[in-house]
């Protein structure tokens, strides 16, 4: 089991796991601008996105995941989402040379960690598109390559007596996959991040354009070899 979490924070960090990382942030924005319940919709975006990888590792839909056109829609997919969060960072980098060259203010994020989220706003259309959203993004991030040692133990899943011990390593393993995403919500939930991002906004324009360029750039160029 200490494996299986060791191996699933590794991969947790993976450039495709890492859009939907990103994916996450900016749906948490766009929530908070319209004072929606943010925790319930991420709740279910977080465990759309387990059962879903779950599911997947456990060989669901294998066929499909693995055809050369499902690869070729992957590729093509995360080209395009590499060059969106390199544009996106393009953008912060404007608005740090803004902050400290010009003395112009930005806003980096709504107050997400002050004041209750207003009730009555829970829309099942905004769900079910949040659910939608983790299942596609938790397929395409399946033509990452797998780690090794959970691709060959995971094929013991129906041998008698493996099932059980195969099946927890599993549960384990896709737990630490989505664990970053569990402590980015909790981060940006936080008093402390939104008064961080407010008084510094110079230095969190420039981190979060070094992390959307950085990882938009190598979305681009991992999947533009192949």
């Amino acid at each position: 089991m200490l494996a299986a979490v060791v191996y699933g924070l590794v991969d947790a960090f993976h450039r495709c796991l890492l859009f939907t990382l990103f994916f996450l942030v900016l749906m948490i924005f766009e929530l908070a601008k319209r004072r929606a319940n943010v925790p319930k919709y991420v709740a279910f975006f977080i465990a759309a996105s387990y059962v879903s990888l779950l599911l997947f590792s456990m060989g669901v839909f294998m066929q499909f995941l693995y055809a050369k056109q499902f690869f070729a829609a992957g590729r093509i997919f995360y080209i395009f989402a590499g060059a969106l969060l390199a544009v996106c960072g393009a953008v912060h980098l404007r608005d740090w040379w803004g902050l400290t060259r010009r003395g112009k203010q930005y806003s980096i994020i709504a107050p997400l960690g002050t004041g209750p989220y207003e009730q009555g706003t829970f829309d099942i259309k905004i769900l079910i598109i949040a659910i939608m959203a983790a299942v596609i993004l938790a397929a395409f991030s399946t033509i990452w390559p797998v780690n090794q040692y959970i691709l060959i133990y995971s094929n013991y899943l129906l041998v008698p007596g493996k099932t059980l011990e195969i099946f927890l390593m599993l549960l384990v393993y896709n737990f630490m996959l989505v664990t970053p995403l569990l402590g980015v919500f909790l981060l940006l939930e936080s008093d402390f991040f939104a008064r961080w991002a407010h008084q510094a906004q110079s230095m969190a324009k420039v981190v979060l354009s070094a992390l959307l360029v950085a990882s938009g750039s190598g979305l681009i160029y991992i999947f533009r070899q192949y």
